[in-house]
């Protein structure tokens, strides 16, 4: 019998960061850039993840994944991560329009919405989770999911700003500063799931004896 140990004003912020990505007018910050040079691009660029709510809650949920995830395989996805980034970035700046912009920021927001599940799922299952992943195919496919949705907010994320970005703006600019401060949120996250686990916060699911 599963016995679950509650943390809960770590459970009440896990539910208030599902309701928030649930809906499209508190999480989306994608009003457009001013055209900018490349210092003013790489500052704004460097700004946005952090004051851009649908971003901040993104790369957040994709580090607690990365964390819960396959150790052996962190850092080639956090570098799949970083190259499907830039090639959103880059296409959509481009003028490869694959889908339209709407959809894309629904895309966002139901990806969000699955990874916040998932999360939940693990801080509440992580130990039977872990026996699972060991014995059966279930857990490589858990695996294998968390990984896929953090591909999807990693090029979703990429496209918008690139689709976004004014023609004579600074695309280098811009773009190192939002991939950059990304993958600072996404380790930021990674290691302190990390360090939560390791000190025993959160919460643990425990089985009687």
């Amino acid at each position: 019998m599963l016995k679950i140990v509650k943390n809960k004003p770590f459970l009440m912020i896990s539910l208030v960061l599902l309701t928030l990505v649930s809906f499209s007018s508190y999480t989306l910050a994608h009003s457009g850039h001013m055209n900018m040079g490349i210092f003013q691009g790489f500052w704004h660029g460097v700004v946005h993840p952090l004051v851009g709510l649908d971003h901040f809650l993104t790369f957040i949920t994709a580090g607690c994944l990365l964390a819960h995830g396959c150790a052996s395989c962190r850092i080639m996805t956090l570098l799949v991560s970083l190259g499907v980034i830039i090639l959103g970035y880059v296409s959509g700046h481009g003028g490869l329009h694959w889908v339209s912009l709407s959809s894309v920021e629904v895309l966002i927001d139901l990806s969000m919405s699955i990874a916040c599940g998932l999360f939940l799922v693990v801080m509440f299952f992580k130990k039977w989770l872990i026996k699972v992943q060991r014995r059966s195919i279930f857990g490589r496919y858990f695996n294998s999911v968390g990984r896929m949705l953090i591909a999807i907010f990693a090029f979703s994320h990429g496209y918008v700003h690139g689709v976004e970005l004014p023609g004579d703006a600074s695309l280098l600019g811009f773009g190192v500063g939002f991939v950059g401060t990304s993958l600072m949120l996404i380790w930021g996250a990674f290691l302190i799931s990390r360090v939560v686990d390791v000190l025993g916060v959160g919460l643990i699911v425990e089985r009687n004896q």
